[in-house]
């Protein structure tokens, strides 16, 4: 899957009221899920070092009166440039 696609399927995850979930948190772990598997297709270990304390979830209000925004933050704590070069 490509990013645009993701970034579609994320949209209208969050968007449309046609999907109904027994409980909020499900649409927000399904966010969550998808966003990791388009962060670490091709790192699969990446995944099991993940942890709560790396992700943040922030609900940001729309004043304009339309359904909320989710906000999911993610620190890179694995990444190359966190960790600094390798040594050669």
């Amino acid at each position: 899957m490509y990013v645009e696609d993701l970034k579609e399927v994320l949209r209208t995850n969050i968007h449309t009221t046609q999907k109904r979930y027994a409980h909020g948190r499900l649409r927000m772990e399904i966010q969550l899920f998808l966003q990791i598997a388009g962060f670490t297709a091709n790192r699969p270990g990446a995944l099991l070092d993940l942890c709560y304390r790396h992700i943040t979830a922030s609900v940001l209000r729309d004043q304009g009166g339309g359904p909320n925004n989710f906000l999911l933050e993610f620190t890179f704590e694995f990444t190359k440039d966190y960790l600094g070069a390798k040594d050669m």
